[in-house]
């Protein structure tokens, strides 16, 4: 990664040296992109940001798409929702017909408590992924909703709802990579109905295939679920070890958070370096 930024400031370099306004704009959006990957997320949105401020002034549409939705997702990840949400509708008034974007607006909304407005463009983007055949979107737009429904107050009047995109989850999911997310729904649709044995096994697959795919997050929704499960069926000693699982992953996570952090700082410190010796020379 390290190594694609080091070709991308060469290149800038270079397009600044030239004056080429619409080259530059371009590697600033790279640039975003590398450190999104990198999880520096401040970082990335200062890049994002100078790309957007051309391509709102030459009215760029498609690369107006782009940098609005990888801002949504970036206040996102930052926990700023209402500035997730203000860039996701940027993102939908352009391009009303792209899933991604009614999905991207749709979790913002979800993660600011408003779910009749996420299933909302939760369902726009179903009925997209229909029109467009999309399965592998279709998928996930399915534990989209039915997690949508289970966030809501009067659960006895969703429940159906969320079993119904679940089972429809289930019938596009094949081997694919969602195999987690219907696994965890499931175990979270039973805990709530009060099938806790049920929800444990669902759980325990959930938390088989987190710990194939290395994904640290959902290892930990996994702990806390079956925590809660094993206390709910009075397997205490069950339950300590989960806890314990549980608060050692939470460590692990503020660990890497912490240390993305000071790389991110430490990198800001000797770019600023940088510039202040080129301006005194």
């Amino acid at each position: 990664m390290d190594s694609a930024l080091v070709i991308i400031q060469r290149g800038f370099d270079m397009a600044k040296k030239e004056k080429n306004e619409n080259r530059m704009a371009f590697l600033n959006l790279k640039k975003g992109d590398a450190y999104m990957l990198k999880q520096w997320y401040e970082t990335a949105l200062s890049f994002y940001m100078e790309a957007l401020s051309y391509y709102e002034r030459t009215n760029d549409t498609d690369k107006l798409i782009k940098v609005y939705a990888q801002i949504s997702q970036l206040y996102k990840s930052l926990t700023l929702i209402e500035k997730s949400i203000e860039y996701g509708k940027k993102t939908v008034e352009l391009k009303k017909d792209d899933p991604y974007a009614n999905i991207y607006l749709g979790q913002a909304y979800s993660q600011n408590k408003e779910s009749e407005k996420a299933k909302s463009y939760f369902l726009d983007a179903l009925r997209i992924c229909e029109i467009q055949n999309s399965r592998y979107m279709m998928t996930y737009i399915y534990f989209l909703l039915s997690d949508s429904f289970l966030e809501v107050d009067n659960l006895e009047e969703t429940l159906a709802d969320a079993e119904m995109y679940l089972d429809k989850m289930r019938e596009t999911s094949g081997d694919n990579y969602f195999q987690d997310f219907y696994f965890l729904s499931r175990a979270q649709l039973e805990s709530i109905k009060g099938n806790f044995s049920q929800a444990e096994k669902s759980a325990l697959k959930t938390l088989e295939i987190a710990d194939q795919k290395g994904a640290v997050d959902t290892q930990k929704l996994c702990y806390r679920l079956l925590g809660e499960l094993s206390l709910a069926q009075h397997k205490y000693r069950e339950y300590l070890n989960y806890r314990d699982k549980f608060e050692t992953s939470e460590i692990a996570v503020a660990k890497e958070t912490a240390v993305r952090s000071s790389e991110e700082m430490a990198a800001k410190y000797e770019t600023e370096k940088k510039e202040l010796l080129i301006g005194q020379q």
